[in-house]
């Protein structure tokens, strides 16, 4: 049963979802079949008791039928019976869905009233659904929809009345087509540039050109999303364009809030890629960007899911925080934001977070200890914490334990399956030319300067700057 469209669909639903689909199955409107009821309680027990989700022990299909169907049992009619109770679902699903968009509601019930003729009835709707188009906080692309939902309809009541008159719901049905389709349009076509620039797509823009010179013209001033998402296509399609990245960020402080929390956080993920890739063209001033932004979708809580923060957005705001030398900050950061961490991640983000800020503000011994608590049950904050420890080594001239964890973490790489081979031959480049550096001469010039030039004509190399720094301190 647990590889079953039924069992996998209630197994996802949380408790209170639950009671509200038992409440649903036992609805004469909705269900008549008792037998459907039973089957129903028969498998959401030990998901409501905590013991069947996720934990292997979902009844046994042959043993359920059974139960339900007793010597009338057949895999065929417990199958149909499985199927119906699916339907039911999906339906209660649906439902669950429009509940959550009361304008969707009232959008049947002025096709019901407007079907029924029932004109009183129809504009006390109407009315209902301009207000609460009024109150809600977001104007993202289903504000847009439900806008041309309700007007449509106006427009559709007044052409059935046969008036020949001037009715303002017809133009403002095309506006809000228009703001509704660029929305989206804009929103997919920052999705294809972006994906373009990763990998190779036959992703096709129709109507760009035509779409960006209509934008020109400075239209939709009144409309966040067109705004917000104009702004981002023209920080993808032309990043040399300081004045855009500049609107932008003006835009993430005024119209944030005009989108729900996963949309808001999908944005600033956008400018937080921009920032990246500047900083990768050695644009260091970017860094400070970059953390600005950290710390304006921290302050909205935007990366957060599930109320945990993902390891690695902790690590490269520990990182940016580093590298900007803001070591108060970081470290509040790091101690403040570990139990967001998901328990699996939290030890090794943690000690390597602490490890890396103590190293980098001159702590070195300190950060000894932390990394220390760093194991290998995560294989990146692992390999990241070798390489870290391989540089505390070196810069505490341990030479020995340098050139024995070279030669373990050397192996270890090399016999390990989950690496990326890009990043395994960045690691073990980098543990070379450490290890030639640690045995070099210091007055042997000419040896030096080869390998300098080896480490600068080596393009995946990790930590290639501070191998060259400390060639020169050598």
């Amino acid at each position: 049963m647990k590889q079953s469209k039924l069992y996998q669909i209630i197994s996802a639903l949380d408790v209170d979802s639950l009671k509200r689909l038992g409440d649903f199955l036992r609805s004469p409107y909705f269900n008549r079949r008792e037998e459907l009821v039973y089957l129903y309680d028969l498998l959401v027990k030990p998901i409501q008791t905590g013991k069947g989700k996720g934990k292997g022990d979902a009844p046994d299909k042959e043993v359920l039928g059974r139960r339900l169907l007793g010597e009338g049992y057949t895999d065929k009619k417990f199958s149909y019976l499985l199927t119906d109770l699916v339907r039911l679902l999906e339906r209660f699903l649906v439902l669950e869905g429009q509940a959550k968009e009361p304008v969707i509601q009232l959008d049947h019930l002025l096709s019901a009233y407007h079907e029924l003729q029932l004109p009183l009835h129809y504009a006390a709707t109407l009315r209902a659904a301009h207000k609460q188009l009024a109150k809600s906080p977001f104007r993202d692309a289903d504000h847009h929809r439900h806008q041309l939902l309700i007007h449509a309809h106006e427009n559709a009541h007044f052409d059935q009345q046969k008036r020949h008159a001037y009715d303002q719901s017809l133009q403002q049905s095309m506006d809000w087509l228009d703001s509704y389709y660029l929305s989206l349009k804009l929103k997919y076509c920052c999705e294809v540039v972006n994906r373009r620039s990763m990998l190779r797509s036959d992703y096709e823009l129709p109507l760009f050109d035509e779409i960006l010179a209509h934008l020109a013209q400075g239209r939709y001033e009144e409309h966040p999303s067109i705004q917000v998402y104009h702004t981002i296509l023209l920080c993808l399609i032309e990043s040399e364009e300081a004045g855009h990245f500049e609107r932008l960020k003006t835009l993430l402080s005024t119209h944030a809030q005009y989108f729900d929390k996963a949309e808001a956080r999908d944005i600033h993920l956008y400018a937080i890629n921009y920032c990246v890739k500047k900083i990768n063209k050695n644009e260091a001033r970017f860094f400070r960007e970059l953390f600005s932004i950290y710390q304006l979708v921290l302050e909205r809580e935007l990366l957060l899911e599930n109320k945990q923060l993902s390891p690695w957005s902790y690590k490269n705001i520990v990182e940016v925080g580093i590298k900007i030398k803001e070591y108060e900050w970081t470290e509040d950061f790091i101690k403040k934001y570990r139990k967001k961490l998901n328990p699996d991640f939290q030890q090794n983000a943690y000690y390597y977070s602490l490890a890396n800020l103590y190293y980098s503000t001159g702590r070195v011994k300190k950060a000894l200890p932390e990394l220390l608590q760093v194991g290998k049950e995560d294989v990146f904050y692992f390999t990241e914490s070798r390489m870290l420890l391989l540089r505390i080594y070196y810069d505490l001239d341990e030479v020995e334990p340098l050139l024995s964890l070279t030669h373990s973490f050397r192996i270890y790489l090399q016999r390990n399956k989950v690496l990326s081979e890009l990043h395994r031959k960045r690691y073990l480049n980098f543990t070379k030319f450490l290890a030639r550096i640690a045995n070099l001469n210091p007055g042997d010039n000419r040896k030096k300067q080869r390998l300098r030039e080896r480490i600068e004509q080596t393009p995946d190399t990790a930590r290639k700057r501070w191998l060259l720094e400390r060639m020169d301190a050598n």
